[in-house]
């Protein structure tokens, strides 16, 4: 319900949208465009939100063992889980279809169009559920197996098509064998113009897809009772640390005691498993990538490319502060340091504030990148403007200044509400994808909406409730209640003693 009823919220917007700009004949090409590429990236994502820690989790409650001391095989394992975690992501492409049909009676879509595109979509869901259950099989940690899910649809579903845009502007392609692989390409095909061209390539494209999706379960089946035990070999195993030497162990009690005078939450927060330099390299690499493409492509797609760029780097920061913001919460939760931190004298705001010095040290060079990124086409301007005041170049660097404090808020909005996601979900392992979900690729997807008016209360609402109930939800799972909530009906009551006579 909650899935029909977004998709009718964007349906409404893409109307008004495309009728008050673009008034024509055939409204429904529009809708069905806005609605296609939103289902298409919930397909895309099932697996990262459903099937990514369906078996991690498994391995690390010590459940799985228990199944293969019964006659079950890895492929009923694999396969069982598959069909539970599909259930949720089938309801929500299903809510969808109806929505997605009243486009036919809008006009400007066919009914091949339609009955494409429903093959594309539950195609990618299997695809991205597959994907999910094969990392989940190789690893055990769920972070680590969100984040190699995300990557690895990454790399199957959007990173051929832009090659091969990228290729194109150099007058070549990718082999169309290649391209067939991607659900995304298969997408863009379905259409009734593309799919007119040549018909056989949407076709082969969705045996492709379907081919690799049964291989990523066969290679689950076959991996799974071979590396479900403790210490067995995984893809994702954390390696252990080098020993140290004396002088290496003093800089380091040296380094620990000096991060840990100011705030002791802030040196604790800061220990993940990527470095704050990954970070900032990770980011100027990016950073240098996009403005080498824009040089050696400019003057050939100076438009996208100049979108492309404006639009990837803040929306990978986003997804990168989304996810460090919960990460805090999301370990201290499952190891159990989040109670010993709530027996300590610590106050909330003290560990609210450890939280963010922790994000503000990871980030703040990436952010200085992400704001000359955004005021380095003005400055350049105001450079090459002979003399005086550049009074043509006002609006656009008035433009770039909204845009860098619209950029600051969303990244405000992000980390606040991602906190709060990383104490408030049930499932800790998720709480990333979440975060990520909502914060990040929704409001990519409704491009016409401005994000910014949401920022400020979003922002009041998630640290309010931080700040005013971070002790009552974290306690929540071990606090005595009433029937309903979390205790069952024979805790609720104190048992009753049974006097007998002689």
């Amino acid at each position: 319900m909650i899935f029909a009823g977004l998709a009718v919220v964007i349906a409404t917007l893409t109307l008004l949208y495309v009728g008050v700009l673009q008034p024509r004949p055939g409204l429904g090409a529009g809708v069905f465009r806005a609605l296609s590429g939103l289902g298409f990236a919930f397909c895309a994502l099932a697996g990262v939100f459903l099937t990514a820690d369906a078996l991690s989790e498994e391995k690390r409650e010590g459940t799985l063992g228990l199944l293969f001391l019964t006659d079950l095989r890895g492929y009923d394992v694999v396969l069982g889980k598959l069909l539970a975690t599909s259930l949720t992501a089938f309801y929500g492409v299903f809510a969808l279809f109806p929505v997605l049909a009243l486009t036919l009676i809008l006009g400007g879509v066919t009914a091949g169009e339609f009955w494409r595109m429903t093959l594309v979509f539950l195609n990618t869901m299997f695809l991205s559920l597959a994907a999910g259950l094969f990392v989940s099989a190789l690893g055990r940690e769920a972070q680590r197996a969100l984040g190699v899910t995300g990557l690895l649809l990454l790399a199957m579903v959007v990173l051929p098509p832009v090659l091969d845009f990228g290729l194109s502007i150099a007058s070549s392609r990718l082999p169309v064998a290649v391209l067939q692989f991607s659900p995304l390409w298969g997408w863009m095909r379905s259409f009734d113009g593309p799919y007119g061209g040549s018909r056989g390539d949407f076709w082969r494209s969705l045996v492709a897809v379907h081919t690799s999706g049964w291989a990523l379960l066969g290679l689950a089946a076959v991996l799974l009772p071979r590396v479900w035990q403790e210490g067995q070999a995984t893809l994702f195993r954390r390696s252990s640390s080098p020993a140290l030497t004396p002088a290496g162990l003093a800089r380091r009690a040296e380094q620990q005691r000096r991060l840990m005078m100011p705030n002791p939450i802030s040196w604790l927060a800061r220990r993940g498993p990527v470095p704050a330099w990954m970070h900032w390299i990770g980011f100027a690499l990016l950073a240098g990538l996009l403005a080498f493409a824009n040089a050696l492509f400019g003057s050939a797609a100076a438009g996208p490319l100049a979108s492309i760029t404006g639009w990837v780097f803040p929306t990978a920061l986003r997804a990168v502060v989304a996810i460090e913001a919960c990460r805090f919460f999301v370990e201290a939760r499952q190891t159990g340091v989040l109670e010993l931190l709530l027996c300590a004298p610590v106050s909330t705001a003290r560990l609210l504030e450890g939280q963010w010095h922790a994000l503000i040290h990871r980030f703040w060079v990436p952010v200085v990148i992400a704001v000359g990124v955004r005021l380095a086409p003005v400055i350049m301007a105001l450079a090459t403007e002979p003399g005086g005041v550049a009074w043509g170049v006002l609006p656009a660097g008035l433009f770039s200044v909204l845009g860098v404090i619209g950029l600051l808020l969303d990244l405000f909005a992000t980390a606040w509400v991602s906190m709060l996601l990383g104490l408030t979900t049930r499932k800790p392992g998720r709480a990333a994808g979440y975060a990520v979900l909502w914060m990040v690729l929704l409001p990519s997807v409704i491009p016409c909406f401005p994000m910014f008016l949401l920022d400020l209360p979003l922002i009041f609402w998630a640290r309010g409730r931080l700040h005013r109930e971070l002790r009552s939800i974290a306690i929540r799972p071990f606090a005595p209640g009433p029937v309903g909530e979390g205790v069952s009906p024979a805790q609720s009551h104190p048992p009753r003693t049974i006097l007998r006579g002689s």
